[in-house]
């Protein structure tokens, strides 16, 4: 039924799209990124994972690489309630793998809706309110709300990535850099 593809394709929402690449055939895997990232940071873990069986899905957030930018909300539980959606689309149950705010989003999903989450997998996961000072919410309010949020994440991202890097990470932080 999904042969390897790499197209990206759309899922409509009621203000938006988001948007998704499918490949491989099997019981069904949803890669949701983190805040910042983009579908193709599971570039190196989907094929792996097609070639042992399954079907996987990866997203963009709203607002993030191929997502539409006009959504009314940006945070978890939009998320959530867009990987549950394609979910649905896909005809799950599925396994979710969620990064960062993806794994926050992905938390949210099974708890809303267990029928369709087979299993989480959690990488660096943000997925409850930690105490932080007022100085430092406000920094990072600032570092990432005004018009040089794209070059903050830009500097910042380098430093989430261990090494050795992936041999297309320049590429990859160029595709982020660009969908800003």
């Amino acid at each position: 039924m999904h042969k390897d593809e790499t197209k990206a394709r759309t899922l409509d929402r009621d203000d938006g799209q988001i948007a998704y690449e499918i490949l491989g055939e099997g019981p069904l895997v949803v890669c949701v990124p983190g805040m910042g990232e983009l579908r193709s940071s599971y570039r190196h873990t989907m094929r792996p994972l097609g070639e042992a069986g399954l079907r996987v899905a990866a997203m963009d957030l709203r607002g993030h690489g191929g997502s539409s930018t006009p959504f009314a909300s940006y945070d978890d539980v939009a998320a959530a309630t867009d990987a549950i959606a394609l979910v649905e689309e896909l005809g799950g149950p599925a396994v979710l793998v969620g990064s960062s705010m993806g794994a926050g989003a992905a938390v949210w999903a099974a708890a809303e809706r267990p029928d369709l989450v087979a299993g989480l997998v959690l990488l660096g996961p943000f997925v409850r309110d930690a105490p932080i000072s007022p100085l430092r919410a406000w920094a990072f309010r600032l570092a990432m709300s005004g018009f040089w949020a794209p070059t903050v994440w830009h500097r910042l991202q380098p430093t989430l990535y261990p090494r050795p890097r992936p041999a297309d990470f320049a590429e990859h932080r160029a595709a982020i850099r660009a969908s800003s």
